[in-house]
C-alpha cells in the first residue's frame, strides 16, 4: 500500500508535510514493512525517525500532523523479535573527549635538537 499526498497513493493523506509519495507497507505472511521513500519531512515510527522497519501491533506512525495505529500485524517469529528487541548500543563521547581526539592528532613530533634551540 502506498501512503502519501498524491492522488496515485493508495491512501490519500491531504496534509503539506506529507510526501506526495511518502511510504510504503508492504504485507507479508510474517511481518508488516514500512519503507520510507526519501520523503522530504521523514517518518517516525514509535518518536523514532525511521527509512525502514518492521511494524508490529499497537506501532504509531506519524507522517505530517496525522498518526496512525497499527492493528492486526502479522505476528513475528521469535528469531525476529529478538532481532528487533535488541538495542543498538554506540559508545557516547562527549564534545571535550572529541576535541581533545582531535587534538592528539595534530601533535607532531619535534626534533630534540629544536627543542634545546
Amino acid at each position: 500500500m502506498l501512503l502519501g499526498r498524491s492522488e496515485f497513493a493508495d491512501i490519500v493523506i491531504d496534509d503539506d508535510f506529507v510526501s506526495k509519495l511518502h511510504i510504503v507497507l508492504l504485507l507479508y505472511s510474517d511481518a508488516l514493512i514500512l519503507l520510507d521513500l526519501n520523503s522530504a519531512n521523514g517518518t517516525i515510527v514509535n518518536s523514532v525517525r525511521v527509512k525502514s522497519t518492521i511494524l508490529k501491533d499497537n506501532d504509531i506512525i506519524s507522517l505530517g500532523n496525522h498518526r496512525i495505529k497499527v492493528l492486526d500485524a502479522p505476528a513475528l517469529n521469535e528469531d525476529v523479535s529478538k532481532i528487533l528487541d535488541t538495542h543498538d548500543t554506540v559508545n557516547m563521547t562527549s564534545l571535550i573527549d572529541i576535541r581533545r581526539l582531535k587534538a592528539e592528532r595534530h601533535v607532531r613530533a619535534v626534533p630534540q635538537d629544536k627543542l634545546l634551540g
